[in-house]
């Protein structure tokens, strides 16, 4: 006979099912799967308890999905530039704005994501809002920076006077946006010829990606821009990827030996 004979002697283990065999792998995935997000959770809760350490007169207003906050004005503090960029949109008609856009990396090892509007002299209608996105699954703390030397060493931005008048966050938690005014009326409208402050978006991110943001006039005209934003960092993508391939070699020898069982002559009993 060359097929396993199904009779077993006492005391003899007996081999596992597919379905068994099955179900012992997925436990073992989602084993490494819950391993690696504690292990993500933990460093976030460390770098965390290093942000804890800088005085609560140095906070952020922090922007939960859903809630809409008024800005403070923090210095961002030491830290290091990773990347910025400008771009210059205009909109035939209406205006013409540069946004300036910049991830840097502060002094408690995540990311802050800035960002400043410019409305040309040439445009005819202000600017209300700025939308940036995409947040889903990381904090949020809102601010505008101080004109100080450590947003001089940027040397991405420039000198600015409008503060934002509130800042939003939308229920699913993946925009965030900055008012300048409800009304085409109101004194913090961003006026043509006027700069914003830069505004920053402070998050537990420790990686970036290309996005995008976009202004809107007090008349809704829109322009959207190249930004950066969050990313799952490079660690983690690695150490998913090691669970999938691990769990990928676990099924090849499983298999393996399942066709070696096939091929095996059964001894006579």
């Amino acid at each position: 006979m060359w097929r396993r004979s199904l009779n077993l002697r006492a005391g003899e283990p007996r081999d596992p099912s597919d379905g068994e065999r099955a179900t012992q792998s997925f436990l073992w995935f989602f084993t490494c799967i819950n391993t690696l997000t504690g292990f993500l959770h933990m460093r976030r809760f460390l770098l965390a308890l290093g942000l804890l350490a800088v005085p609560a007169s140095a906070q952020a207003v922090p922007l939960l999905p859903g809630l809409s906050v008024v800005p403070n004005e923090q210095s961002i503090g030491s830290g290091s530039l990773l990347a910025s960029g400008t771009q210059t949109g205009v909109a035939p008609g209406a205006y013409t704005a540069t946004l300036h856009y910049a991830v840097y990396k502060n002094a408690g090892g995540t990311l802050d994501f800035l960002f400043q509007v410019e409305n040309a002299s040439s445009s005819i209608d202000s600017l209300r809002r700025l939308d940036t996105k995409d947040y889903t699954g990381y904090s949020t703390d809102v601010f505008y920076a101080a004109q100080d030397a450590a947003l001089a060493s940027t040397s991405a931005f420039v000198a600015g006077t409008q503060a934002p008048t509130m800042a939003d966050r939308n229920a699913a938690g993946s925009r965030v946006g900055f008012d300048f005014g409800t009304t085409n009326s109101d004194p913090n409208r961003l006026n043509p010829g006027e700069i914003s402050r830069v505004l920053v978006i402070r998050t537990n991110a420790t990686g970036y990606k290309n996005s995008t943001a976009n202004t809107t006039t007090h008349n809704g005209v829109d322009f959207n821009f190249n930004t950066f934003a969050p990313t799952p960092e490079p660690t983690s993508l690695v150490l998913l990827g090691g669970c999938a391939g691990l769990m990928g070699l676990r099924l090849g020898a499983r298999r393996l030996r399942k066709g070696v069982d096939a091929a095996e002559p059964t001894a006579a009993v």
